[in-house]
């Protein structure tokens, strides 16, 4: 199975496993059953982190707090109260100082691993762990921001205009200028792979897990389109702009030589270290983008040039349920920050409030 997964997946995975072997045996019963269904292991790993943290608050609320969280029993859990999942919550919030969005995620987690416990497990008389699902009472918490508020957050991290334009002429005629002796040298190895990632996502809108996982078989240069590996491993398709699958294709006729790529490599962004070649991983895409962006205004990620390609794509098109399906959301409201963004008709309509005579 391992072979059958990029690098990325299989490293996630073995932190799962990692993690999930401190947790009690139903904790790991769901986790492998999520992963059985195709879950994402990055997605997994997350739970299992917000379990560690519930279960490590449960060992120190109980009588004996010595007893380590692997060996808690499941009837701790059905004989939870709301006054119990609230005080952890305070906890989260409180002691741990995390963020409302994060607490939210925390709720979720559990709300999953509760609803499984109680729904769908079978001890050996046929019937469920527990039955008392103490999380169904506990509400995500309000959002602090509606969507015009998180749309001017977002309009504050973006490249607005054209300004990634002008960032991707930075990084071919101006940046190299900073640069000298081995630093020189090394922009000129990478910049053809490296501008064709960074053109690729303001042309896409594709998120860095689904770049590093793109293989040359998921690239139809003709069409521009890309087959993606979505959350769930799910494969979709979606369009990219002409002038980033040009860069792409560039990078395509170099690549080979200029990271010795062996035949059965098949991912598209490599690296070739200690004559080894690999493909890019998460951290290292997030560490190249941050470098060439910090040199021209200020640090950014490749999630805010998503952000960046959905504004724009939104602003052009006006077409919300096609902006949906590119960004791979699951639903049309998720997409609503970047309706948000346009201002433009509001304030015309203001406008003419003030134009306004009466015949």
């Amino acid at each position: 199975m391992a072979e059958n997964l990029s690098r990325e997946k299989h490293t996630q995975l073995k932190k799962l496993m990692e993690l999930k072997s401190t947790l009690p045996w139903y904790v790991e019963e769901y986790l492998d059953v999520k992963r059985r269904r195709r879950m994402s292991p990055s997605t997994l790993t997350q739970y299992a982190r917000d379990y560690i943290r519930f279960f490590d608050w449960m060992s120190k609320q109980q009588e004996s707090p010595s007893k380590e969280m692997k060996h808690l029993p499941y009837s701790i859990l059905s004989s939870m109260r709301k006054t119990d999942a609230e005080a952890y919550l305070d906890f989260l919030e409180i002691d741990r100082g995390l963020s409302d969005e994060t607490i939210n995620r925390n709720i979720s987690s559990l709300k999953s691993l509760f609803k499984y416990l109680t729904t769908q497990t079978e001890d050996e008389e046929g019937e469920c762990y527990f039955y008392r699902n103490v999380f169904a009472k506990v509400n995500l918490l309000r959002p602090e921001k509606d969507d015009s508020q998180k749309a001017e957050q977002v309009a504050t991290q973006i490249f607005q205009g054209n300004t990634d334009k002008e960032f991707l002429r930075f990084l071919m005629e101006e940046y190299p200028l900073t640069l000298s002796g081995r630093s020189l040298a090394h922009y000129k190895n990478h910049i053809i792979r490296d501008f064709a990632m960074i053109s690729l996502f303001l042309g896409s809108g594709i998120r860095v897990s689904e770049l590093v996982q793109l293989t040359v078989d998921d690239v139809f240069v003709n069409q521009n389109k890309l087959a993606v590996q979505r959350k769930g491993n799910k494969k979709s398709v979606v369009l990219a702009t002409k002038s980033s699958m040009d860069d792409l294709h560039t990078y395509l006729k170099i690549r080979k030589e200029r990271y010795n790529v062996p035949d059965n490599q098949k991912h598209v962004f490599v690296s070739n270290y200690a004559k080894s070649c690999n493909p890019l991983s998460i951290r290292a895409v997030q560490h190249i983008v941050g470098k060439y962006t910090a040199s021209f205004i200020s640090k950014m990620s490749p999630h805010k040039f998503r952000h960046t390609f959905a504004t724009k794509y939104w602003l052009s098109n006006k077409d919300q349920i096609s902006l949906m399906r590119q960004l791979g959301h699951n639903s049309v409201q998720t997409t609503t920050i970047y309706t948000n963004l346009d201002t433009r008709d509001l304030e015309k309509q203001m406008d003419a409030i003030d134009e306004y005579k009466e015949d």
